[in-house]
């Protein structure tokens, strides 16, 4: 009769508990029921097999055979002659015993103890000791050896998952598993010895949480961080590790799980490196605990599936371990969390569990569960690509010794910005990358000597197209961003080529580092007003001193080209309805999309309602970059050069008294009379930052209905030649 049984002693967390369903599911296909399938549901293991849940017990009580792990590499393993007593004891207590459930652990020791003999052992290095092992001992050791050591051209490497060649510091896997072996299969005698009754009991907690049996004081390793003791494990002062010796023996037995493939990968640097399944190199995001320096020794990320499995397909799964990223094996955590989220991981599996191993302690290593990520497919991701070949040689150039502090931490902002777009993605997700990656260009481009030793250049254009539409949350200041982002005039310049120390390479128009001081300092340090109000004042300068004596005077529009935002953001800018400090990272950050027009069109949402200042109302036409309609009449209206820096001086009186003026030069009528009252602000001390507002929203493009609705209201429709 086919059983399902939950396992609610095998849970996700931690990684002990996850490694413990995958042995009691090994050992059940392998040893008992080939067609046993086991799954994941609400964070517990289910094993669906020929055995209920008091088989399984009695199974593991009375029938297991112990896989039989060895580590003759080791100095702990407990082989030699001068180890301590605990350690030597387990070893001899297997080769004692008569029960026919160790005799393939008899036999590997007896060959084991073979290689100690042969004159020619203690000359090898360790990764010849490891090809010796795999060529002497029996073959029910092989999948132990793949686990704890993998052989490369380059020498031994070691999997963060069983430590180094199956050794935590001084604790040897490989004898605290004989030891807890011994234990729960009742070899050892005497009064104390565990009983068959004691390992029912152990059993019985470890895979169905039922029951409260002593624990035995023991090291449990880097597998669970909650009983491997230490500094404040106790109420007060610290405790002993603990452990259920049944979770120490399945944790094992489930690991070797992991042992199934050994792949290659190749970097930029083309050197071959040892790829266990789901294992990387560790990166510092996704958790709060992290942080760049810390030490690690890797990741591992488990795969949860939800519909049940055989132990063939669990050990296709694991040994495959398909994890890629932009056509190659991913290499770190945050590759891995970029292919999880763009189908670049096999199918069936649901989610993961990321576990990171990391120091802590002083230096004692332990598997720390630093969140779930979900198999998902994120548009959002795919847009990483494009900053792939800048951020990924920051990444390689600035973990360099001597890189800047201030690149440092950019690069680790980056990274944390790339792992949250892959997590949860989302227009906010994506615009915090863009910021990102722009704050760490501006750190790149103050480090003028990180710059040259480097040979970093800006990040290259962005295509607007492809970024827009996940960028755009609705709101204004994501509109009023993008159309300043955008503007452009002829040559190709733009504001980014304006406020940093970039120019624009050749015809190619990439950008490219300038040795001459920007244009208009502060972007980035300065409020945002002040910087855009600037780039208008010294537009204004250069349009005046560039312009041709015979043709009009007047100011340039703020840029030639580019697109508007919807009508009234640039008008709500100007009545401080607009949160400037967010349209200041987002301005950053949207300056690296190759300016021009776009396809993509403003989502509706979030278009804002505001009274506009009546002076905004009266200067918005003079900064139109086309002639307005007045009934059957076109009107060309220009500013002066100088009214730029009149509102950034806080005149903002003298430039509406020129307004109204050139209003009646072109035959209209303007509504109001009194430039006083036009100028007037709420208190007196804004008046200066209210004026700078304004001239902030003058370098925005209005576009052509906002100017001409604005025309229409400053003006008596009724009265002048125009009419």
């Amino acid at each position: 009769m086919i059983e399902s049984i939950i396992l609610d002693g095998c849970q996700l967390e931690p990684l002990s508990s996850y490694l413990k369903a995958l042995g009691v599911h090994r050992l059940v296909a392998e040893q008992v029921d080939p067609e046993a399938a086991g799954w994941w549901q609400a964070g517990r293991y289910l094993l669906r097999s020929q055995l209920e849940s008091d088989a399984v017990v009695e199974f593991l009580v009375t029938s297991y055979h112990p896989t039989p792990l060895v580590a003759p590499w080791n100095g702990r393993g407990g082989f030699r002659t001068d180890q301590r007593r605990e350690s030597e004891k387990a070893v001899q207590e297997i080769e004692a015993s008569t029960d026919e459930r160790l005799a393939p652990y008899r036999e590997a020791i007896a060959a084991t103890r073979g290689l100690y003999e042969s004159s020619r052992w203690a000359e090898k290095d360790k990764a010849t000791q490891v090809l010796l092992c795999r060529e002497k001992l029996p073959d029910q050791v092989v999948d132990w050896l793949d686990a704890a050591v993998v052989l490369t051209g380059d020498g031994a490497v070691y999997p963060p998952l069983l430590g180094t060649g199956g050794n935590l510091g001084s604790m040897d896997l490989s004898n605290n598993f004989m030891q807890r072996v011994t234990q729960v299969l009742a070899v050892r005698q005497g009064r104390r010895a565990p009983t068959v009754d004691d390992s029912r009991a152990w059993a019985r907690a470890a895979l169905f949480d039922r029951g409260q049996p002593a624990l035995i004081g023991a090291a449990v390793g880097q597998f669970d961080p909650g009983g491997a003791g230490g500094v404040n494990a106790a109420p007060v002062g610290q405790a002993g590790s603990l452990v259920n010796p049944w979770d120490f023996v399945l944790l094992l037995e489930g690991s070797l799980l992991f042992a199934s493939a050994v792949a290659r990968r190749l970097g930029a640097d083309q050197r071959g490196r040892a790829a266990m399944p789901f294992t990387f190199d560790p990166s510092a995001v996704g958790y709060a605990s992290g942080a760049e320096g810390e030490g690690s020794k890797g990741e591992v990320w488990a795969p949860v599936w939800q519909q049940p499995v055989t132990l063939p397909e669990i050990s296709y799964l694991l040994g495959e371990g398909r994890a890629a990223w932009r056509g190659r094996q991913a290499r770190t955590g945050l590759d891995m969390a970029k292919a999880v989220s763009s189908l670049g991981v096999d199918r069936g599996v649901h989610r993961f569990v990321r576990h990171a191993f990391v120091e802590r302690l002083g230096q004692s290593t332990i598997a720390v569960p630093v969140g779930h990520m979900r198999v998902t497919q994120r548009p959002d991701v795919n847009l990483l690509a494009d900053l792939a070949s800048w951020t990924d040689r920051l990444r390689r150039e600035g973990r360099r010794q001597g890189t800047p502090a201030a690149v440092v931490a950019a690069l680790q902002r980056v990274e944390s910005a790339e792992y949250e777009v892959a997590r949860r993605g989302g227009s906010r997700q994506v615009q915090g990358i863009l910021e990102a990656v722009a704050a760490a260009e501006q750190a790149v481009a103050r480090a003028t000597a990180f710059r040259g030793r480097s040979g970093l250049g800006p990040l290259p254009w962005m295509d607007p197209d492809r970024w827009l539409p996940l960028l755009d949350d609705g709101t204004a200041e994501l509109r009023l961003a993008g159309s300043l982002a955008l503007a452009h005039d002829t040559d190709g310049s733009n504001l980014r080529s304006m406020t940093q120390p970039i120019r624009l390479d050749g015809r190619s128009r990439r950008p490219a580092w300038s040795d001459a001081p920007s244009r208009v300092e502060g972007l980035g340090r300065r409020p945002i007003a002040s910087v855009l109000a600037d780039c208008l004042m010294w537009r204004a300068r250069n349009a005046a001193t560039d312009r041709h004596s015979s043709g009009p005077v007047g100011v340039e529009p703020a840029f030639t080209y580019g697109p508007a935002p919807k009508a009234g953001d640039v008008a709500a800018l100007a009545a401080g309805a607009v949160d400037v400090d967010r349209l200041d990272r987002l301005l950053r950050a949207l300056l690296i999309l190759r300016p021009g027009q776009t396809r993509h069109r403003w989502q509706q949402a979030g278009e804002m309602s505001v009274v506009e200042p009546p002076l905004w109302s009266l200067l918005a036409p003079f900064f139109a970059r086309t002639p307005l309609q007045v009934g059957e009449v076109t009107v060309e209206l220009r500013a002066q050069p100088e009214w730029p820096a009149l509102l950034v001086a806080n005149r903002a009186g003298e430039v509406a008294t020129q307004a109204l003026r050139r209003l009646r030069m072109a035959r209209l009528q303007p509504v109001a009379t009194s430039a006083a009252r036009l100028a007037s602000v709420a208190a007196p001390d804004t008046g200066a930052a209210s004026a700078v507002r304004l001239a902030a929203a003058l370098m925005c493009h209005p576009g052509r209905a906002a100017a001409q609705e604005a025309l229409q209201r400053s003006i008596d429709p009724d009265r002048g030649e125009a009419a």
